[in-house]
């Protein structure tokens, strides 16, 4: 079963926006940053990786074999 990709976003009553990406695995979720940016119209202040960061995809993971990384974290 393929695991449900989120964003998850949040504006607190003083106006502050958090973004949470959930589901996207290694740095795939980088990718969604400017989308964010481009749906709340705002810049990023401030960024935190999540555990999803640092499990890679079967992808992924495929590709550092192949370029002598074996899955070690960027």
């Amino acid at each position: 079963m393929t695991e449900k990709k989120h964003l998850r976003i949040t504006i607190s009553p003083s106006g502050e926006i958090t973004a949470v990406i959930e589901g996207i695995k290694g740095e795939k979720c980088l990718d969604y940053i400017p989308l964010i940016q481009d749906l709340v119209d705002a810049n990023i202040n401030h960024s935190e990786y999540t555990q999803d960061f640092f499990h890679s995809t079967s992808e992924e993971e495929t590709l550092d074999r192949k370029s002598g990384s074996a899955g070690m974290p960027r």
